[in-house]
């Protein structure tokens, strides 16, 4: 059983045809030119569900292109992975596997849970599959009853998205998904339409940079092969990057008013 109400956090309206429908997995394999890798992948997922299609016809949202095709449809969808952790990867592999984009829930039997969302797919026969842009939280099974996590889930609701396109909705929701990264950093989850300026969408992207940073130092320190000497070298850059996320977050935090 699901450790999150997914339909009251989409909150779904009649304008977004329901279905419920179970996708086969054969079904998928007959679509898209997949490596055996990619294969055994989707072969690992137990149940992929069709939950509901965001249309411009039955939700009045318009249909715009973006990057080099036009968005005319949303798809949500839903995956059972068993007791696996492979979040990212089969997230990459279901989102690349249908020709619009998509929000993918993925839970497992741990009770684990990933939420993902892909501006666009496309499928290549040369290469078969392609996903330009993809946004990715593993961790929301863990830190969904905190304060920040409460507030990210109430930010999927379908009423609070951006809806002056199609385009712009899967962006808005890509974006809430990035803000779930920024919220385990910052300690609270920012309102998402004061993260819309270019100001603080470079911001973001320098906190998450500053952060990324931080953690190859880290490893690189804690790395069984480094040499003491290698450890006194990293210092400097390691506090550095620190200093760096601190004065991101301080900046962030100023600006939502915390």
């Amino acid at each position: 059983m699901s450790s999150i109400d997914w339909g009251s956090t989409l909150a779904l309206p009649p304008g977004v045809r329901r279905f419920e429908r179970t996708i086969p997995t054969d079904v998928l394999l007959r679509e898209v030119d997949l490596t055996r890798t990619q294969r055994e992948g989707l072969g690992k997922i137990e149940g992929l569900t069709l939950l509901g299609v965001a249309q411009e016809t039955t939700t009045c949202i318009p249909a715009t292109a973006a990057t080099n095709r036009r968005i005319d449809a949303v798809l949500f969808l839903r995956a059972s992975l068993g007791k696996t952790r492979a979040f990212e990867s089969t997230a990459a592999l279901v989102h690349g596997c249908f020709p619009h984009p998509s929000l993918l829930i993925q839970e497992n039997a741990r009770g684990d849970a990933c939420l993902s969302a892909a501006l666009t797919s496309r499928r290549k026969r040369a290469t078969g599959l392609t996903v330009d842009a993809m946004e990715v939280d593993s961790s929301i099974g863990v830190w969904r009853r905190t304060e920040q996590g409460k507030a990210f889930l109430s930010s999927l609701a379908f009423d609070t998205l951006d809806q002056r396109s199609l385009a712009h909705m899967i962006e808005d929701i890509m974006a809430r998904i990035r803000l779930a990264r920024v919220a385990r950093l910052a300690g609270f989850y920012p309102d998402p339409s004061l993260c819309r300026t270019s100001d603080v969408v470079a911001l973001i992207e320098r906190l998450l940079e500053c952060q990324s940073r931080q953690d190859r130092l880290r490893a690189q320190w804690k790395a069984h092969g480094t040499t003491q000497r290698e450890r006194l070298q990293l210092r400097i850059p390691l506090s550095e990057a620190i200093n760096q996320t601190k004065t991101a977050i301080n900046e962030l935090t100023r600006y939502c008013g915390r």
